[in-house]
């Protein structure tokens, strides 16, 4: 986010739009009981273990 707002500028809404993102991660990774990067990384370990790879 921080890179965006450096190359495209920022503005009034800026910071807004960060606490929002924030906000939303924190709600799914409270719902989901876990941190969206662990969920990530079992979702990767599912696909390659379907085609037969290792993932890690």
């Amino acid at each position: 986010m921080v890179e965006a707002a450096i190359r495209h500028g920022a503005n009034e809404y800026t910071t807004l739009k960060w606490n929002a993102t924030i906000e939303a991660k924190d709600y799914f990774e409270q719902k989901m009981k876990e941190t969206l990067k662990m969920s990530l990384l079992r979702v990767m370990e599912i696909l390659f273990k379907s085609i037969g790879l290792k993932f890690r």
